[in-house]
C-alpha cells in the first residue's frame, strides 16, 4: 500500500516548532523562577499559556478565560475544591505571575485491524459491510483526536490466503506519529490506507499482534503505549502460518502475548469484538484481561466479557464510534511535562499548583498528594521532578471532561492534600 511511504517528518517538524513556539514565551516570563542562587524570589512577569485537557493550547489565556498582553494575571481563582480533594482553599490574587502550558505525554496507540474475508459481510441491521462499518467509525474519531495523540494503523493479513507462500504480510500500513494538525500528512496517510483497505484472506491474529507490538515499542516517543486489536472472528492461521486459514486454531498463546506485553513492557491491549466474533467471546475477553484493559464489573466467561463485545450490537457503526470514544478517553495521558526554566534560572517546586477548570467554567484548585505514585486524589511530581503527575482518581474525572481545560499555575505556595 502505498500509504506506508508518506513520510511522517512534516507532522514532526510541526510539532517541534510548536513546542518551539511555548517555550519562547515562557522564556519571556517566568514568574516561578529565580535566578540561580538566589532566594527563590521573582524578578519576571508575562503573559501566559493555558492547556486544555484535550491538548490542545491557548496561547494567550488567562486562568478565566480572557486574554492578557504578556503582564502578570491579577485575577484571583475562584478556590473552590468541590470533591476534587484538599480542604485549603487558596487565593491566587496577589502572588500568581503566570500559568504555563505544560506538554502532555501522547497517547501511543498501534491499530490493529482485522481485514480478513469474512469482513465482507454485514453486521445486523447495517446495508454496509464490516469493514465499511469499522472504516466510517475509526475515521470519524481519529478526526476528533488532538494532534499530540500519536497513531499508527496496520491491517491483517494484506495477503488472498497464501499467495507467495505466506498467510500474513506485515510490510504494509502506516507508522506510529503524532496526528499533528486537521491537515497534517500523518492524518492524511491513515484516511488513505483506510480508504485502500479490501476484505481478503485468512485470519493470521497472532502473526499480526507481534508485529503491531513490534512497532508499538519501537516507537521513539514518551508516553503510555497500546495496541488496540478490532477483529471479528477467532485466529484461523497461527505462528509461521499453521493452518489452513478456515478452520479456528487454539488461542491460548495468543493472550499470554497480551500478558507479557503488559507484564514486562508494560503495554496495554484493548480488543473490540466485532459481530462474528461469537466464537472467541471468551478468549477475546481473556486477551483484553491480560493485556491490561479489563472492563469495571466484567468476567472472562461472561455475560458482561471484558472486551469491547459487539456482537449483540443493532447499530454497529454507531456502537463501535462508542467504544472508540471510550477507548481513547483511557488513553489521554495524566502526565504533563513541566516547561524548562530559562538558562540561568531555576524553578522553585514549592511554588507550583495545579488548576483545573470543568466543562461548565468551574475551576477547582487540585491539591499536591504526599503519597506520590498510586494516591487518588490531586496530583504529584514524577519520580526526576520533571512532570506533574494527577492522581488516580483526579485523572479519571478529568479524562472524562472532554471540555475541560487544566493550568499549571506558578508564584503561589504549593497547596498540598489535608490528611
Amino acid at each position: 500500500m502505498s500509504a506506508r511511504k508518506i513520510t511522517s517528518s512534516r507532522a514532526r517538524a510541526a510539532s517541534v516548532a510548536q513546542k518551539a513556539t511555548v517555550c519562547a514565551v515562557l522564556l519571556a516570563a517566568w514568574p516561578a523562577c529565580s535566578e540561580q542562587g538566589d532566594d527563590g524570589g521573582s524578578d519576571a512577569a508575562g503573559g501566559n499559556n493555558s492547556l486544555n485537557v484535550d491538548g490542545s493550547g491557548a496561547t494567550g489565556s488567562t486562568t478565566d478565560g480572557s486574554t492578557n498582553d504578556g503582564s502578570a494575571t491579577d485575577s484571583p481563582a475562584s478556590g473552590s475544591t468541590n470533591g476534587m480533594g484538599g480542604g485549603n482553599a487558596v487565593s491566587f490574587e496577589e502572588c500568581v505571575g503566570n500559568s504555563a502550558e505544560p506538554e502532555a505525554n501522547p497517547a501511543i496507540i498501534q491499530i490493529l485491524l482485522d481485514t480478513s474475508l469474512s469482513m465482507q459481510w454485514s453486521a445486523a441491521g447495517s446495508s454496509l459491510t464490516k469493514l465499511e462499518d469499522t472504516r466510517a467509525a475509526l475515521k470519524a474519531v481519529l478526526d476528533t483526536l488532538p494532534p499530540t495523540t500519536a497513531i499508527g494503523l496496520s491491517n491483517y493479513p494484506n495477503v488472498v490466503y497464501e499467495r507467495d507462500g505466506t498467510c500474513y504480510d506485515g510490510n504494509d500500513g502506516v507508522y506510529l506519529d503524532l496526528l499533528g494538525p486537521a491537515d497534517s500528512p500523518h492524518r492524511d496517510a491513515l484516511a488513505d490506507a483506510l480508504d485502500a483497505t479490501e476484505p481478503n484472506g485468512g485470519t493470521p491474529t497472532h502473526m499480526a499482534y507481534l508485529h503491531a507490538l513490534e512497532l508499538v515499542q519501537a516507537a521513539n516517543l514518551p508516553g503510555q503505549r497500546y495496541v488496540l486489536i478490532i477483529t471479528d472472528g477467532t485466529p484461523t492461521y497461527g505462528l509461521a502460518c499453521s493452518g489452513n486459514g478456515m478452520i479456528p486454531v487454539p488461542t491460548p498463546s495468543l493472550v499470554l502475548e497480551a500478558a507479557k506485553a503488559y507484564g514486562e513492557e508494560g503495554v496495554r491491549t484493548f480488543v473490540v469484538g466485532s459481530p462474528g466474533s461469537e466464537d472467541a467471546l471468551e478468549p477475546l475477553s481473556e486477551m483484553a484481561t491480560n493485556g491490561g484493559t479489563a472492563r469495571e464489573g466484567c468476567s472472562d466467561v461472561g455475560p458482561t466479557y471484558c472486551h469491547f463485545d459487539m456482537t449483540q450490537s443493532e447499530d454497529f457503526q454507531e456502537d463501535l464510534r462508542k467504544a472508540l470514544v471510550d477507548i481513547v478517553g483511557q488513553t489521554l495521558s495524566c502526565e504533563y511535562e513541566v516547561p524548562e526554566p530559562p538558562d540561568g534560572q531555576l524553578l522553585d517546586p514549592d511554588l507550583v499548583n495545579v488548576l483545573f477548570t470543568d466543562g461548565e467554567g468551574d475551576r477547582h484548585e487540585l491539591p499536591k498528594n504526599l503519597d506520590g505514585d498510586g494516591c487518588e486524589v490531586g496530583w504529584h511530581y514524577s519520580d526526576d521532578g520533571d512532570q506533574v503527575v494527577l492522581c488516580d482518581d483526579t485523572c479519571d474525572l478529568v479524562r472524562s471532561d472532554t471540555k475541560a481545560r487544566l493550568d499549571v499555575v506558578f508564584g503561589c505556595e504549593t497547596v498540598t492534600v489535608v490528611k
